[in-house]
């Protein structure tokens, strides 16, 4: 009979403690909020995880038409979606030159070098390797698609008014950060969600 009740508190504990979670689960509407819980519930196995629409994670599919406050429990996890956003992304390859090491006038002698051997057919990617000061040489000077806010402003201002297929300069002086820029596709939208991800049965 003991263990009877010892075995019924215990499964009842474990109920509170799970409609617990689930109304702290209910409550949490932000970034901030869901990492006060995190910090809050140190025994249980979560996390803030973030997904976009480039990603093939059957989960992300799951999630991704849905909005913020949406619960998905799976067969292991518990998922709330605590933010979703549209962002712009950008791609475009360069030659970076280096200020500190080549004055104004040698970039500029550069420059005019290599829009001339492009101009003859020389790709971009050959003069990036070529001509690049920077790791980026390695990849023929491709940058990758890029979100908002992860490159300096004035970058991503001058890559923003132009369009796909145009050459141009980018000149960050403060820096010593000098481009020559080839816009390689047009601008697109990727859509994220971050969600706080929760391990089930803990």
């Amino acid at each position: 009979m003991k263990l009877l009740f010892a075995l019924f508190l215990v499964l009842s504990h474990l109920s509170m403690h799970g409609q617990n979670i689930d109304q702290q689960l209910s409550e949490i509407k932000t970034i901030k909020q869901a990492n006060k819980f995190i910090k809050s519930n140190p025994t249980l196995a979560t996390e803030l995880v973030t997904f976009t629409s480039v990603d093939t994670f059957a989960i992300a599919k799951q999630l991704l038409d849905k909005n913020e406050g949406y619960i998905f429990p799976d067969q292991d996890h518990t998922y709330k979606i605590v933010a979703s956003e549209t962002v712009p992304l950008f791609r475009v390859s360069y030659v970076y030159l280096d200020g500190s090491k080549l004055s104004k006038y040698k970039i500029d002698q550069l420059r005019k070098e290599i829009l001339e051997k492009y101009k003859a057919g020389t790709s971009f990617s050959e003069l990036a390797s070529q001509y690049s000061m920077d790791g980026n040489a390695k990849k023929g000077g491709d940058l990758g698609w890029f979100k908002e806010g992860e490159m300096a402003k004035d970058f991503e201002v001058a890559v923003r008014e132009h369009k796909a297929g145009e050459i141009f300069s980018i000149d960050l002086p403060e820096n010593n950060w000098f481009y020559i820029t080839l816009k390689t596709h047009n601008d697109r939208e990727i859509k994220t969600v971050t969600v706080l991800k929760i391990k089930r049965g803990q």
